[in-house]
């Protein structure tokens, strides 16, 4: 759901009463100019309150990023790591911007010759397929699984379940082993190691 659901606080009380116990959120960005060339007319602030109406009401969130857009960097990926865990957010999608066939941003992208791969195994959200304008391509996705692996870490899931948080810590584990899997898989991609 978009964050602008959390406005209609009749629908959040009748969401918790009818068992709701979890929502995946679109925040897409915590950078305010990725948000406004996003245009999704929201604001960190209403994040903020998004999230805290929320879990007010005991839901949990699973909150989705997208990070790679033209005025994200090295920072904006560990400044969302930070955000997540500050705000206590319960899982996370950090999902590296595709430029899918048809949309904008393909034609954008495809127009200035940033696009380097057409292996569409590749347009997954996973990897990155294009060159981003304010860091190179490699050190966007090492980032982004970097935080990833913060993020879905022994510690915090070992710490959730000290703390009986018996749910939220086995998604925790199930994150770990998903990031895991994932760098055994692709450490040794050319294009990651070349450094695009």
């Amino acid at each position: 759901m978009r964050c602008d659901a959390a406005k209609d606080k009749e629908l959040l009380d009748l969401m918790g009463q009818a068992g709701c116990h979890s929502v995946c959120i679109g925040f897409e960005s915590i950078n305010p100019m990725t948000l406004e060339a996003y245009q999704k007319k929201q604001s960190l602030e209403e994040i903020v309150g998004a999230i805290h109406s929320f879990h007010k009401r005991g839901i949990k969130i699973h909150g989705m990023f997208v990070l790679g857009a033209e005025h994200d960097s090295k920072k904006t990926v560990w400044e969302t790591l930070r955000f997540a865990i500050k705000e206590k957010i319960d899982t996370i999608q950090m999902s590296i911007l595709t430029p899918f066939p048809g949309t904008r941003v393909y034609e954008t992208l495809q127009a200035q010759r940033r696009i380097f791969t057409r292996d569409w195994n590749l347009y997954d959200g996973l990897h990155i397929v294009f060159k981003p304008k304010l860091l190179s391509a490699r050190e966007l996705q090492f980032n982004v699984v970097g935080a990833y692996a913060k993020f879905y870490s022994l510690y915090r899931s070992i710490f959730l379940v000290l703390k009986l948080n018996f749910r939220n810590a086995m998604f925790r584990f199930m994150g770990y082993a998903i990031v895991k899997e994932w760098i055994r898989r692709n450490h040794k991609m050319p294009w990651l190691l070349q450094g695009t």
